[in-house]
């Protein structure tokens, strides 16, 4: 055995409360994925799960057969800082819809029921890699968001159709975000420290 470590992929399967640091931003087939040393990881409430390399899945042919075949919807959630975020609901036999994280509604849920699974909080922290995406992706931008004990998180942002921007978490925005817009998401607990404001001179 000596001191030598054996490096295994992370299972499929598997959900994580964080993706790892460096992980970059990909989109496969519309869909958002993250990933670091060829494993791949996609947003569920609970956290990120790893998937499958989706390019490989992206080229099956016979993936859904043509009579699999359901009506899908798609909800747009407003987030608190502005910004908005696709749900895709898909159709079900006796009127069910199901989410993208599987979870089932009798009905066609509203925005509301939605919000509590898929939306953004107030605070929800996130390691995202600050580097420049390949020319072969999308390109990017980083948003660097001051936090109460005046460190710098990087928020990477995808450019998405027709000017928007996408975030981390899967949320578009209609123009490049601003500091502001991002800190309730991203940022550390609490509110930017405020300048000092220079003390009345005493005569």
């Amino acid at each position: 055995m000596g001191e030598d470590y054996l490096v295994i992929p992370a299972p499929v399967g598997a959900v994580v409360p964080l993706v790892p640091f460096g992980c970059r931003v990909v989109f496969v087939g519309g869909t958002m994925y993250y990933t670091l040393y060829d494993t791949y990881y996609r947003r569920v409430p609970d956290g990120y799960i790893v998937v499958a390399d989706p390019r490989v899945a992206a080229t099956t042919t016979d993936a859904v057969p043509a009579d699999d075949e359901t009506q899908t919807h798609t909800v747009w959630i407003t987030n608190p800082n502005g910004s908005r975020i696709p749900v895709e609901l898909r159709e079900r036999d006796g009127g069910q819809w199901v989410g993208p994280a599987g979870e089932y509604y009798d009905a066609f849920p509203t925005e509301a029921q939605l919000q509590s699974v898929y939306g953004l909080g107030e605070s929800q922290p996130i390691q995202v890699a600050a580097q420049p995406a390949p020319e072969d992706e999308a390109p990017s931008a980083i948003v660097w968001i001051t936090n109460p004990n005046s460190s710098k998180t990087p928020v990477v942002l995808a450019a998405g159709e027709q000017g928007t921007w996408i975030g981390a978490y899967g949320e578009v925005y209609e123009a490049l975000p601003t500091e502001e817009q991002l800190r309730p998401v991203y940022g550390l607990p609490g509110q930017p420290p405020k300048p000092e404001e220079p003390r009345p001179e005493v005569p």
